[in-house]
């Protein structure tokens, strides 16, 4: 797929409205929803969209916007389980910029996302981190250390469980 999904107004709306039909009592909106984001998640940018609707959705109190955000952050974890290293087929890879931008807007995200959130992408920090630190991704410990001279509890919180997660390769 060659198209490149931008991070625009238009492109957010379409992917909310389909996390929202996911969660659909109809069946059939709910399988069609699911089939085109399946289909979706290797195209360029996807997955930089993606994050910026779960960023976008952070401040909304509203009940449907909080279901949108956990689905998102899920889709979110289970696009990063299947195409950021795919022995199988190397079309399936994650482009490599886009790589990149999540690298550098996931520790800023788990830091101010709220615990349902965060496990989400806490999950997605260890199979990145399993293939790309510190090699690939030697930006992590520094981007963490800055985290922590907050006096934000949420923000250490949010830079501890980062942690925890890129250390469980070393643990086994």
């Amino acid at each position: 797929n060659n198209l490149i999904m931008e991070v625009n107004e238009q492109n957010l709306n379409v992917l909310k409205n389909l996390l929202q039909n996911t969660l659909s009592a109809d069946s059939k909106l709910r399988k069609e929803a699911e089939g085109y984001l399946i289909n979706s998640e290797t195209q360029h940018g996807f997955i930089i969209v993606l994050l910026h609707l779960i960023s976008n959705l952070l401040i909304s109190q509203d009940m449907n916007d909080k279901a949108v955000r956990l689905a998102a952050a899920v889709l979110f974890k289970n696009s990063i389980k299947r195409n950021w290293y795919n022995k199988e087929e190397e079309t399936n890879f994650i482009n490599e910029n886009d790589k990149t931008l999540v690298k550098t807007h996931l520790i800023d995200l788990m830091c101010t996302a709220p615990s349902d959130i965060q496990r989400q992408l806490a999950e997605a920090v260890t199979i990145i981190s399993k293939y790309d630190f510190p090699k690939k991704w030697n930006g992590l410990l520094p981007q963490l250390v800055s985290k922590l001279t907050s006096n934000d509890i949420y923000i250490n919180k949010g830079v501890m469980l980062t942690a925890n997660s890129i250390m469980k390769k070393f643990r086994n």
